[in-house]
């Protein structure tokens, strides 16, 4: 059931943008094959469902894609943290800390520009971040 809140709440923002589900059971080129062409997209936003351990399979490689695309690319950690170690050059980090539905629509709001955007890291992120890191964003809209 994680990422059907954050689909739903995105769908209802941008009627426009497409939405994919990878497991890490499948192999890379599935996973290729399911997201489809990324370069014409005007940003790719990708969530990643992990509350401890690694990325499993080929999910590493494939989120490595993504963010190594022609568009900005967002990584929220819907969970652990950590996952941002792996990916150093994404253009922006979001985490909730959490994989629960309310975070869920929390991530999509934030995203949006609806709720502003605080908080700072409960934990070191080695060679990324520090404990306590953090950034402030205002809403940007009502």
């Amino acid at each position: 059931t994680y990422g059907q809140r954050m689909a739903t709440e995105f769908r209802a923002r941008a009627k426009d943008a497409r939405i994919t589900f990878v497991d890490p059971s499948l192999p890379l080129a599935a996973m290729s094959d399911a997201a489809g062409d990324v370069s014409s997209c005007s940003a790719v936003t990708i969530a990643v469902f992990l509350t401890g351990g690694m990325m499993g399979g080929d999910l590493a490689a494939f989120v490595q894609k993504l963010v190594s695309g022609t568009a900005p690319a967002v990584l929220a950690g819907m969970g652990s943290p950590y996952v941002f170690a792996d990916f150093p050059k994404v253009t922006a980090f979001l985490t909730t800390l959490s994989p629960a539905p309310p975070s869920e629509t929390a991530a999509v709001k934030a995203l949006f520009g609806e709720i502003p955007i605080g908080g700072k890291l409960p934990v070191t992120i080695p060679g990324l971040a520090q404990y306590g890191d953090g950034i402030q964003v205002p809403a940007a809209r009502r």
